[in-house]
């Protein structure tokens, strides 16, 4: 029983610091420049890690190897965050919307896959319907895209005012940040508005992006109250007021759908899948209003990291850094005086979408701690930075 018990915290400790370092690796967005005085925050995200708190589904030990050593294999189920994500099921297109092709791949990525289940042809569609519907703001998610023929990939906004015939733009438009059909560089970007009947309208563009289908591209929106400005990897593509702008909250949309648009679906070799790093939602906000955040969320990361002292009897690490807020490392000489978690939630981002930075002595609090933003800039600059010193 000792064996099991420090087997599965080796193995959650494994899991935990594989967490952490994920987060650190996130990609920060290259965001359109902020009219001045105004700076751009983070309002909205998922990073794909999983709903907090890991559960070891299963963990097996293995007859020790010729070396001696003994071997372990291990299960972690995470799930997909449903307190931001409704899950679809229904026909759709050529195929069926099935919670069966949504999963988390566990190095913090959404996958979206196409499976074929007997004669039928299965995908799957993740929104924020009911939970989180917005109007205007930068709109960002970074994607690998499929590999196969027959199916494409999207990332859109929608609210079913899109749907009523005979709305103007203004009233409602379905807005495609990116399809893509094709297996080249080509993307689409795309408004419907006005219904899906007789008085459907829409608008368009194709945009060449070369590399496009090898590695990860971020692919955005700047929605702003009189115009839609488009990107890929951070450069603008199209930009246009086409329709009058919409002017009422959509939600977000991640899917696959599967037609002859993106060719003959038999001659795909399944299962196939995209992937999504994360999307993050930006707000323009007053450059003083996301300072203020940002100081209000090292304060609460000042009091989460004075109560896990009083508990455990030390400051976590550096390399334990705050993620010991939430799950409880597994080397503490009593485990059982964690008490956590000691943050309602998983650790958040700055406002700029980066993560906070920890160091444990500090280097300006050399007998505590140091937790900092980077500041707007994101950059380890002195004159930027944002800490629990000053």
């Amino acid at each position: 029983m000792n064996l099991l018990r420090t087997i599965l915290a080796v193995t959650l400790s494994v899991v935990s610091a594989g967490l952490a370092v994920a987060q650190e690796s996130k990609a920060r967005d290259d965001l359109p420049p902020a009219p001045e005085g105004k700076t751009w925050k983070l309002v909205w995200h998922d990073e794909f890690e999983g709903t907090p708190g890991l559960t070891v589904k299963a963990v097996e030990v293995l007859p020790p190897a010729t070396d001696g050593k003994t071997r372990i294999l291990g299960w972690q189920e995470r799930n997909l965050d449903t307190s931001k994500w409704d899950v679809p099921e229904y026909k759709r297109q050529g195929g069926y919307w099935s919670r069966k092709a949504i999963s988390l791949d566990g190095k913090g990525h959404l996958a979206i896959s196409t499976l074929k289940e007997g004669d039928k042809f299965i995908d799957g569609c993740v929104r924020t319907k009911g939970k989180f519907e917005h109007t205007f703001g930068y709109y960002v998610a970074r994607i690998q895209l499929q590999k196969q023929p027959g199916h494409w990939t999207a990332f859109w906004l929608y609210n079913v005012s899109v749907g009523k015939d005979g709305n103007d733009g203004r009233q409602g438009t379905e807005i495609d940040i990116y399809e893509k059909p094709w297996l080249d560089d080509r993307v689409q970007q795309t408004l419907h508005w006005g219904g899906y009947g007789k008085h459907h309208k829409s608008s368009g563009n194709v945009a060449k992006v070369p590399g496009l289908m090898e590695g990860w591209h971020t692919f955005g929106l700047w929605w702003k109250p009189d115009e839609y400005v488009f990107y890929v990897d951070g450069k603008e593509t199209w930009r246009t007021k086409a329709g009058g702008v919409c002017q009422v909250p959509l939600y977000v949309k991640l899917s696959d759908e599967i037609g002859p648009w993106g060719g003959d679906i038999k001659k795909a070799k399944l299962p196939d899948q995209f992937l999504v790093d994360y999307v993050r939602v930006y707000d323009l906000v007053e450059m003083a209003d996301a300072i203020d955040t940002a100081k209000k969320q090292i304060a609460l990361f000042k009091t989460a990291l004075e109560l896990y002292q009083l508990d455990v009897g030390s400051l976590p690490t550096t390399t334990q850094g705050l993620e010991a807020l939430r799950r409880p490392p597994t080397n503490l000489p009593n485990p059982a005086k964690w008490a956590g978690p000691y943050l309602e939630n998983d650790v958040p981002l700055d406002p700029w979408g980066n993560p906070y930075q920890y160091g444990c002595p500090g280097k300006h609090n050399p007998g505590s701690f140091d937790v900092w933003s980077c500041g707007p800039g994101g950059k380890h600059e002195t004159k930027d930075l944002i800490g629990n010193w000053r």
